[in-house]
């Protein structure tokens, strides 16, 4: 299926689930907290920090078409919250990069940042991705701050509550990673094109490393050779009401040497 096919599922899952939340029979009905991404806001271009809004503009989103389902997907909450008796018991949460638990380290290892460490077995080497944040937020402090938040929910609103549930710390950065990573590894730091090069010759003999699903998708971002983005031109969140209603991000760490250390010892036994 296409990404807009995705986009129309995820949709109608949404206006389904409120739907179903309307016809409760109880005079209040369920509170509903819909788990959306920063990418449906990355392009933000107002002045200062992205506001913790419903933002009207469908550019805001990134253009691929995940940001803009769940952009619509932020629209159909509004919708409800404003057209009908589920006002105030509606919320969004704009969700960042999530991570290992920060307990244990355990990491969902179908998920990017998880392959692409994995691939050091393969080519004995990573890439050198210059200006790359660890931003990552570990899932569980995460869930802590939806459960807290979800309490906010009901105060009365004219406008949809959104939240931002993210690392908003830009350093250390993947550069910092790969060197606490050589304490525990050997590879080689390479282009990120070099690298796309790398895994792309053992496509073959690799065909059944996890890791190759993301092939296409490592081509596109780095196949050219161009740079990210540098940090310092990232968006800033506004944060202010997310972490009134979610305390638990006020103490919200960089990811430290310490943790990604747990991160590794989870994904060499489980990748």
């Amino acid at each position: 299926m296409n990404s807009d096919g995705h986009a129309y599922n995820w949709c109608s899952g949404v206006h389904n689930l409120l739907n179903l939340a309307l016809q409760s029979p109880h005079e209040a009905p369920p509170k509903f907290a819909y788990c959306s991404s920063v990418a449906s806001a990355m392009s933000y271009t107002g002045q200062g920090q992205i506001p913790e809004q419903i933002l009207d503009d469908p550019s805001t989103a990134s253009p691929l078409g995940y940001s803009r389902s769940k952009w619509v997907a932020e629209q159909i909450c509004a919708q409800a919250h404003s057209t009908t008796r589920l006002q105030n018991r509606v919320a969004v949460f704009r969700v960042g990069q999530l991570s290992g638990d920060s307990k244990t380290g355990i990491w969902n290892t179908k998920e990017a940042w998880p392959m692409m460490l994995s691939t050091v077995k393969l080519t004995k080497s990573l890439p050198a991705l210059q200006n790359e944040p660890l931003n990552w937020l570990p899932v569980d402090l995460a869930a802590e701050a939806f459960v807290e938040a979800t309490a906010h929910i009901e105060q009365s609103e004219e406008a949809t509550r959104v939240y931002h549930v993210l690392n908003e710390h830009k350093t250390p950065d993947w550069m910092k990673l790969l060197d606490w990573l050589k304490k525990m590894e050997k590879f080689e730091t390479v282009g990120p094109q070099e690298w796309v090069q790398q895994l792309e010759g053992m496509e073959r003999e690799a065909a059944d490393h996890p890791a190759m699903k993301l092939l296409g998708h490592w081509k596109k971002a780095y196949g050219s050779g161009k740079s990210p983005a540098d940090a310092t031109q990232l968006p800033e969140w506004d944060m202010q009401r997310t972490k009134q209603a979610a305390p638990v991000l006020k103490d919200v760490h960089p990811v430290d040497e310490e943790y990604f250390r747990k991160i590794w010892d989870w994904l060499q036994s489980n990748i």
